[in-house]
C-alpha cells in the first residue's frame, strides 16, 4: 500500500475586522511536505491495526469495530470507514463519549444562511465556504496526557461507504484543468487558533486531518474550538452528489482512539430551508399531529381573508415572496394554503 501524503498547515487562520475566520485550512505550495516514508508508515500502520483494550483490559465492541473497519478498508484505523451490520443493512457509525465524555458543542443559529445545527436530527446544515466554530468538550487525562482529534468526512450509505468524499472537479480544478492548490481534492478544512492542522491523503483518495496536540483548558470540563469548512456543494456531480455524509471525529490520546462523534452534515444553499424541511419530516416519521399550530422554527402561523379571487391571487404572490426570502419551502407553503383554502370551503357548505 503506497504511504499517505502529507500536508502541513502551518499558518494559522487569517481573521477579519470582525474576528470571523476567512480561510480555515488555507496552505500554499511552499508548506507541501514529503511523503511520509515508507517504514515509518509501515510501523504506524502495524500500531494501529493492533487490538486496542477497554478500561477493564479487555477487547471493548468499539475495538472490534474498528479493527473490522480497518481490515475491509486498508487503511489505518483512523481513518474512519463505514461497514454493513451483521443484522441489517444499516451503517455502524456510532457516538462513543467514552470515559472522557467526549461531545460537541454548537453554536445558536440566526439567518437563514448560517450554518444551522437540528438537535431535532442531529445533523449540520452549512453553506459551501462558510464557516463554523465548534466547542470540543471532554474531561481532563488523569495522567495529564495531550490530546490529538482526527476528522474526516465519509459517506454514511453502505452503498458508497468505502468512496473517498473529495471536490468536484469544477470546484477544484482551473480551467487549465490543474488543482487550485494542494488542498483543493479535501473537501472537509478544520482549523484552530491554538494548533496547526495537518492534511493527510491516501492512496485510495481518502483523507484525514489531524489536530495535535490539542491546548490544555482548566477544569471542570477542557473545552477547545475548532472551525470547519467545506469546499464543495452536496448536490455537486463528481463530488457528494446528494449523498448523504457525516463528519467522524476521533478523540486520540497517544495513537488510541478514546471517544468518537458522527456528525450528519449537508452543504446546501439554504441551511434553514432544509434543516425545517428535514424537522417536520421527522415529526412525520414520529407520528406527530397532521395540523400544527407552530412550525419547527418556532414561527407562528396567522391566515387572512381575501375577498375575491383577484385579491387572493395578488396575496399569494405576495406571501410566495416572503416565502422565498426567508429561504422557506414554496411548495410545501402552497400545498399547505391550497389545503387550508379547500378545508375553509367545506366548512362554509
Amino acid at each position: 500500500m503506497p504511504p499517505p501524503h502529507l500536508y502541513g498547515d502551518h499558518h494559522l487562520p487569517v481573521h477579519g475586522s470582525d474576528g470571523e475566520v476567512i480561510d480555515p485550512g488555507h496552505i500554499s505550495s511552499s508548506d507541501l511536505l514529503p511523503p511520509v516514508k515508507e517504514e515509518v508508515f509501515d510501523k504506524l500502520y502495524e500500531e494501529a491495526m493492533r487490538d486496542s483494550l477497554s478500561s477493564e483490559g479487555e477487547l471493548s465492541d468499539i475495538a472490534n469495530r474498528e479493527r473490522s473497519r480497518s481490515m475491509l478498508s486498508k487503511v489505518p484505523a483512523t481513518v474512519p470507514t463505514v461497514v454493513k451490520s451483521e443484522s441489517s443493512a444499516s451503517c455502524v457509525l456510532s457516538d462513543w463519549p467514552g470515559e472522557f465524555q467526549f461531545n460537541l458543542g454548537f453554536p445558536e443559529h440566526t439567518k437563514p444562511r448560517d450554518p444551522q445545527y437540528s438537535h431535532m436530527v442531529n445533523k449540520l446544515y452549512i453553506c459551501q465556504n462558510s464557516n463554523i466554530t465548534l466547542n470540543l468538550l471532554f474531561t481532563s487525562h488523569p495522567d495529564n496526557k495531550s490530546f490529538s482529534l482526527n476528522a474526516a468526512m465519509v459517506f454514511t450509505s453502505p452503498d458508497h461507504s468505502l468512496h473517498p468524499v473529495t471536490v468536484c472537479y469544477q470546484h477544484s480544478h482551473t480551467s487549465a484543468g490543474r488543482l487550485k492548490d494542494p488542498l483543493a481534492s479535501h473537501l472537509l478544512r478544520v482549523s484552530s487558533d491554538l494548533v496547526a492542522s495537518k492534511y493527510f491523503q491516501f492512496g485510495d483518495r481518502k483523507h484525514l486531518v489531524v489536530l495535535e496536540p490539542l491546548p490544555s483548558v482548566a477544569e471542570p470540563a477542557l473545552l477547545s474550538q475548532v472551525t470547519l469548512k467545506f469546499t464543495d456543494l452536496g448536490s455537486c456531480p463528481g463530488g457528494i452528489n446528494r449523498r448523504d455524509t457525516a463528519v467522524v471525529f476521533n478523540l486520540e490520546v497517544d495513537g488510541v482512539c478514546v471517544g468518537r462523534r458522527v456528525l450528519p452534515v449537508r452543504v446546501c444553499t439554504c441551511p434553514k430551508r432544509d434543516r425545517v424541511h428535514d424537522e417536520k419530516s421527522e415529526m412525520g416519521r414520529n407520528n406527530a399531529k397532521g395540523s400544527i399550530d407552530k412550525q419547527p422554527s418556532g414561527e407562528e402561523k396567522f391566515w387572512i381573508l381575501a375577498n375575491g379571487k383577484d385579491n387572493y391571487e395578488a396575496l399569494r404572490k405576495v406571501g410566495e415572496l416572503f416565502e422565498k426570502n426567508k429561504c422557506g419551502d414554496v411548495v410545501e407553503w402552497g400545498e399547505e394554503v391550497d389545503k387550508m383554502n379547500k378545508k375553509a370551503r367545506l366548512d362554509i357548505k
